[in-house]
């Protein structure tokens, strides 16, 4: 769905998809309409977990986000080489350096294991502030293509005659290898990805890298974007695929209406929607004061909420305007540390160019061919 939007799709998206009977924004202004044209001439193709949407060109990941899947926790970002192994060779010394809480005899690192077809290996160290061997976790760095790619998951050895374990603890038994083995068929798998780049097989998006692979009920994202020139316009996106939900977004209007008098804001629209891809989704547009005390907008999306298998994992969509964002900082290493910003005057937006923002992005949402 890239490319240019009219200003009468832009008008109707303000009220087109929308279950029940609402009272309607007002139609743009002519200088609201400029801005959306602007905002929205180069929609470009984001992949985020199995599904694909259009997000405005000058929209970037924030430089936050992770990925947990089959109980290991991944992220990746580019790296050139002499960078990935200066860190490489310091975290290494850290963690010969460390020893058990409060225990300088007993060293946290136990080894480290090296990597085939890629620069890096996997530290097996105590878990973090651990009084006792037997908690372990298996930290893998490596670089390969261009990207860091950096893992962990927990694993238990109670093989330690230093550790003063209990008998039901010790029947638990060691699982270090099924974990290792685990943590390495999941790096082979994974690569390095551009934030434009649409993958044609089966797998997971995320923030620099992909997972190849077909779904599962073991996926965890987060994925964050931000404008380059609109400090306090963000979509905050969360996947999870092993959540069953009691009850949907329109089911917790109790909730959201008390968090909008809180705010001393109202209700723009809510109910259910269908993209142009054909996906179905619950929404709820609201109004109100922000945390920097400006008058701004959060809406959200859920989408499966209620079904939680692995075909349909729960989707949400955050979009909030009026509130400060980072924006990721491109400038060399070494650089002077940036000013803070003066505090916010009032929201970038207005409730009319928000709510058109919001549904020329959410309109594309769909899932990715063979994404599943």
């Amino acid at each position: 769905m890239g490319g240019s939007f009219s200003l009468l799709a832009l008008a109707l998206a303000l009220t087109l998809g929308v279950a029940g009977c609402q009272p309607s924004l007002p139609p743009l202004t002519p200088q609201e309409q400029a801005t959306m044209q602007t905002l929205t001439h180069a929609m470009t193709p984001r992949c985020i977990g199995r599904y694909l949407i259009d997000l405005p060109a000058g929209m970037v990941p924030s430089g936050w986000g992770g990925l947990k899947a089959q109980g290991v926790n991944i992220e990746v970002a580019p790296l050139i080489e002499p960078l990935f192994q200066l860190r490489y060779e310091r975290r290494e010394a850290e963690l010969r350096a460390a020893h058990l809480d409060g225990q300088p005899d007993q060293p946290s690192l136990k080894e480290i294991v090296p990597l085939r077809g890629a620069m890096g290996g996997i530290f097996n160290r105590a878990d973090d502030n651990a009084l006792v061997n037997a908690g372990r976790t298996l930290e893998l760095h490596a670089w390969r293509d261009g990207y860091a790619i950096k893992m962990w998951i927990k694993a238990r050895d109670v093989s330690y005659s230093a550790d003063n374990l209990d008998e039901q603890y010790k029947a638990i038994g060691t699982n270090v290898p099924q974990m290792q083995a685990l943590l390495l068929d999941v790096f082979a798998r994974i690569r390095g990805r551009a934030d434009t780049e649409i993958p044609s097989e089966p797998g997971l998006c995320f923030h620099g890298g992909f997972l190849q692979g077909t779904a599962t009920d073991e996926e965890n994202l987060d994925m964050d974007y931000v404008f380059t020139d609109i400090p306090d316009v963000s979509l905050s996106i969360s996947y999870n695929s092993n959540i069953v939900e009691d009850n949907t977004l329109l089911d917790r209007s109790k909730d959201i209406e008390a968090n909008e008098r809180n705010a001393e804001g109202h209700t723009l629209r809510k109910g259910k929607r269908q993209s142009h891809g054909g996906l179905a989704f619950e929404e709820w547009l609201s109004a109100g004061n922000t945390d920097d005390h400006v008058k701004g907008h959060i809406f959200t999306l859920e989408a499966n909420s209620k079904i939680g298998s692995a075909q349909t994992p729960l989707l949400v969509i955050d979009f909030q305007n009026g509130k400060r964002f980072g924006i990721p900082d491109k400038r060399p290493p070494g650089s002077l540390p940036l000013d803070s910003p003066p505090p916010l005057a009032k929201a970038s937006l207005s409730e009319g160019e928000a709510v058109a923002l919001w549904d020329a992005i959410t309109d594309t949402l769909r899932p990715r061919p063979n994404g599943f």
